[in-house]
């Protein structure tokens, strides 16, 4: 539960800025200008507050790893870049479309890193060719009569003799 929440927080304390930054829309817009990043001025504030502390949340996520002595996963070093390249481009070109893109290419990324890793590992074909192999030895060994059991073996008795 704790790394679901983990994995989390950047997202979590994106709304609950958004939300923030809304509802005080004069105090977002008088920090952001501060900070030098003044929102456009038709566009809710909220969403460039959320998108700064997003890319904060995200820093201290890789930096609290990091303390701890841990290796930080791809995942998030993924997500960093990411969340700093789109969300970066909201804040400096004031248009909140990219931020918006950001999970999309986060999935994007991620499928195209599963398709490739599964074409070009020549590992997989083999292990596709065992796991029929060994489909194939169970299916020929099977009493006559019986489908095989694909469950494990304990479990395989216990519906073999209730079939009997």
């Amino acid at each position: 539960m704790k790394k679901f929440l983990f994995d989390l927080f950047p997202v979590i304390v994106f709304f609950v800025a958004y939300k923030l930054g809304d509802s005080h829309a004069q105090a977002t817009k008088a920090l952001m200008d501060g900070l030098g990043l003044p929102p456009s001025p038709t566009a809710k504030p909220g969403i460039y507050f959320a998108t700064l502390v997003a890319i904060a949340g995200t820093f201290l996520q890789v930096a609290w790893v990091k303390l701890r002595g841990e290796k930080v996963e791809t995942m998030l070093w993924a997500s960093l870049v990411i969340i700093v390249v789109f969300g970066g481009a909201t804040l400096w070109l004031h248009d909140e479309s990219f931020i918006k893109w950001k999970p999309t290419m986060l999935y994007w990324l991620f499928a195209g890193v599963l398709i490739g890793s599964a074409m070009l590992d020549s590992r997989t074909g083999e292990s596709i060719s065992f796991v029929l192999d060994l489909t194939e030895r169970n299916a020929a060994q099977a009493p006559a009569g019986r489908a095989p059991c694909s469950r494990p073996r304990a479990r395989c008795r216990r519906l073999r003799r209730s079939q009997s």
